[in-house]
């Protein structure tokens, strides 16, 4: 597998990937990888649209092994300008939930269950990492690995975020993205993400939430960016949410070049 839970993310770090599958590919139009990509994104041709976000692939051996099994677009967990511990172990925990999660069964803690369940339709999971990262020399060194690692047809997408740290206000917190971004740009990304979704990313909370700050983050980070395509990361926005998350893409479209939406919804658990 790409990631194991069972073990500890150094573990994941060092060791993984696990006991992965014979490398395959997702079915493409026309006969072979041999012919031309038939989709764009972001600029780049692309064989088929399917990927793999940021979170699970801490290493080039992760994104390399993810591209052979198939997955075109993938994603470099989320990186930072300075180092970061991971949240203590377990940090990933599968739940037990009837149906759908919805914001009414998130107003009692989910409860966590004893095992994966082998049918991955009814698999649901919580994490907590506190975006980990090791010192930037560490990953901008392992980033052209990674670039290597990707075929014709394929794309790697750096994710960082920023870090708030002693003595910091918003505008070295806000700047703090771009020297992240920056740091990715130097080692070679071809196009870079940004996190805003993670409520371990701000002691404010998750900072998606905030216009004013969303854009002045992405207005500073596409100033060092150029032309590398910028993406930004968000979390879920309630129905009651939808102005300012409408205000939020008005506003940040002349810096971002697309938007990640994460498929989660944040909650309290129990055993």
């Amino acid at each position: 597998m790409l990631y194991d839970p069972s073990k500890t993310f150094e573990e994941n770090v060092v060791n993984g990937p696990f006991d992965l599958p014979d490398p395959t590919r997702l079915p493409l139009q026309g006969d072979s990888l041999q012919d031309e990509a038939q989709f764009m994104f972001l600029g780049f041709p692309i064989n088929f649209p399917f990927g793999i976000a940021a979170g699970s692939l801490p290493t080039s051996r992760h994104t390399n092994a993810a591209f052979e099994l198939g997955y075109d677009v993938v994603v470099y967990k989320t990186q930072r300008a300075h180092d970061f511990p991971c949240n203590p172990y377990p940090n990933v925990l599968p739940l037990q939930v009837a149906g759908d999660l919805t914001l009414e069964k998130l107003k009692e803690p989910l409860v966590v269950t004893a095992d994966y369940t082998s049918d991955l339709s009814k698999l649901n999971i919580t994490n907590s990492f506190g975006v980990p990262s090791p010192d930037p020399a560490v990953w901008t060194a392992d980033l052209p690995a990674a670039l290597a690692g990707a075929g014709k047809g394929q794309l790697l997408i750096m994710s960082v975020v920023g870090t708030i740290r002693e003595g910091y206000g918003p505008e070295e917190y806000y700047d703090d993205f771009a020297t992240a971004a920056r740091l990715a740009k130097l080692a070679g990304a071809k196009a870079v993400e940004i996190n805003l979704s993670c409520p371990n990313v701000a002691s404010e909370g998750v900072i998606c939430y905030n216009h004013d700050a969303v854009v002045e983050i992405c207005k500073r980070t596409k100033a060092v960016l150029g032309n590398t395509p910028l993406i930004i990361k968000i979390g879920y926005f309630t129905p009651d949410q939808q102005n300012t998350l409408e205000e939020i893409v008005r506003d940040i479209t002349p810096y971002v070049a697309a938007i990640s939406a994460i498929n989660t919804l944040q909650g309290s658990i129990c055993e």
